[in-house]
């Protein structure tokens, strides 16, 4: 069996690997966001040390959060970009039941003992999920919830364990008293790939089309009920001298559709604007103020996480290039994350695609990290090509846009 598991979900880069009858190699260490960089290095490092390469492997395992958002997609993509190209099959591991299965191998309970997993979700939230033990397996008895630490329940009989013990020692210091265990557990590998080895025996694998993130939290991305409140989304018109930038609408979308169509090689599709619409992505139009029309010159999708805003798409109207109009619109969506305290901007970008290189670099964004293979060039030969991933960290002191 030749499996490799990956996890970024939290601040810890963590990467194991089993290959036939040697022993597992496996590296574990705190990277925050400089995971982007060492993720695939260290893939190919385990590789190495067993003399073999990623076309070697029966299947890729990757815990697909909950977590922070920016590394449980870090992990998403990477699978997607090896296991799209050599074709393995996939293994999502929960977050909470990697969780659950070091606590079960390193603790010895009785049979039966249920037991809690709790995962700092931020915010002053806590991811969690109960548990119960079966001989060395644990068995989740619901899915996994969000919620502040006050609402995680305490039958005053299961044991606790996770690092949102630490992070909220204070509540916990009079909560779960003397069933408290390990107090900075997090998502690891190993057990992903302990996890991952058992379902890959009896089949539990997916094609790497149907792997998806676990966000639990519902601020990641806003729900459609919350969109339509008056204070979700960020809706005070930016105006920039004679353009004015306002929410995308189902009724802009065949002129939004034109311009998509016009712009991109691989275009998105109607469905995925009405999607991130009904999502509650942020979607924005950029117009001429005094046109009666109100003709579109350009528009952006932006997905808000926890601490990042992420600039999904962002197209100028071909006509209307050169004109500084793109420079102007990543202004208003500087203005946007810094009105709303949001410390840094994300985005991917081809690198073929020198033209939005050269605009994203004028406005101040530099590359983070590469992702291989992350988008399709030819979907009939299956060749891809890299993202690079930018990022622009942002200064909420300095306002440019009051609104």
């Amino acid at each position: 069996m030749r499996i490799l598991a990956i996890d970024t979900s939290t601040s810890w880069c963590s990467v194991a690997l089993c290959f036939d009858d040697q022993p597992i190699v496996h590296r574990h260490e705190i990277l925050g966001s400089k995971a982007s960089q060492h993720l695939l290095p260290w893939c190919s490092e385990l590789l190495q040390q067993l003399g073999a390469g990623f076309k070697d492997l029966d299947a890729l395992a990757v815990g697909v959060g909950p977590g922070a958002f920016t590394g449980v997609r870090l992990s998403v993509a990477v699978a997607q970009g090896l296991s799209t190209g050599l074709q393995f099959p996939v293994i999502p591991v929960t977050s909470l039941d990697a969780m659950a299965l070091q606590f079960v191998e390193h603790y010895q309970t009785p049979q039966n003992t249920t037991f809690t997993m709790a995962l700092d979700a931020r915010m002053g939230e806590v991811y969690w999920a109960r548990y119960q033990r079966n001989e060395t397996q644990p068995n989740p008895l619901h899915p996994i919830q969000l919620t502040v630490p006050a609402e995680i329940p305490d039958n005053g009989e299961d044991l606790i364990a996770g690092n949102a013990l630490a992070e909220y020692a204070d509540y916990f210091a009079n909560h779960f008293v003397g069933r408290q265990f390990d107090a900075q557990l997090v998502p690891n590998a190993l057990s992903i790939l302990d996890l991952a080895k058992d379902r890959y025996q009896v089949g539990q694998v997916i094609s790497v089309e149907r792997l998806e993130p676990l966000y639990i939290r519902n601020k990641v991305a806003l729900t459609t009920q919350e969109r339509n409140e008056p204070q979700a989304v960020p809706q005070p018109v930016i105006c920039l001298a004679e353009l004015v930038l306002e929410l995308m609408t189902e009724p802009d979308l065949d002129t939004v559709m034109a311009i998509e169509a016009n712009s991109h090689r691989h275009p998105w599709s109607r469905g995925n604007f009405i999607d991130s619409i009904q999502a509650g992505h942020w979607a924005y139009c950029l117009r001429e103020v005094s046109d009666p029309s109100k003709r579109i010159w350009a528009y952006c999708i932006l997905l808000p996480a926890v601490d990042d805003l992420h600039l999904l798409n962002i197209t100028v109207d071909t006509d209307l290039r050169g004109k500084g109009v793109g420079l102007r619109l990543m202004s208003a969506i500087q203005a946007i994350a810094s009105n709303l305290s949001i410390p840094r901007i994300l985005l991917e970008v081809r690198p073929s695609n020198e033209a939005a290189i050269a605009l994203y670099e004028k406005a101040g964004y530099e590359e983070l990290a590469r992702r291989k293979a992350y988008y399709p060039v030819e979907s009939s030969s299956g060749i891809r090509e890299d993202a690079i991933v930018m990022v622009k960290n942002i200064d909420s002191s300095v306002k440019p846009y009051a609104h």
